[in-house]
């Protein structure tokens, strides 16, 4: 039988620290600034895991949404009929809070 993991590795797991460090330019020059105004923004009495259900709610609704309209997956393909617009808005928005809140969560609860 083959090992997975080198006893090399394995001692190289002993020495390996976690570090996210986000150098992305657009994470730093322009969501960075809006995710601190939002954190300041959101009451401290609301508690973390609603300002993840809310993210959750958003995708759900998301989903139920892009369902009805498009119930068979045949929007994209030759046959298929037309999503309007707001559908498409709707969930970039919501992809957007969903990420926006879990970004929001992790800075507040720090």
């Amino acid at each position: 039988m083959w090992p997975y993991v080198t006893p090399q590795q394995l001692e190289g797991f002993r020495h390996y620290k976690y570090s996210a460090v986000d150098t992305n330019p657009l994470s730093v020059h322009i969501m960075q600034p809006l995710w601190d105004r939002i954190v300041k923004i959101v009451p401290l009495w609301i508690a973390p895991n609603l300002l993840t259900f809310g993210g959750f709610l958003m995708i759900l609704i998301n989903f139920l949404i892009l369902s009805f309209y498009d119930w068979d997956y045949t929007a994209s393909g030759s046959g298929g009929g037309l999503i309007p617009t707001w559908v498409w808005v709707f969930g970039a928005f919501a992809t957007f809070c969903s990420y926006t809140l879990g970004k929001v969560l992790s800075v507040y609860t720090v």
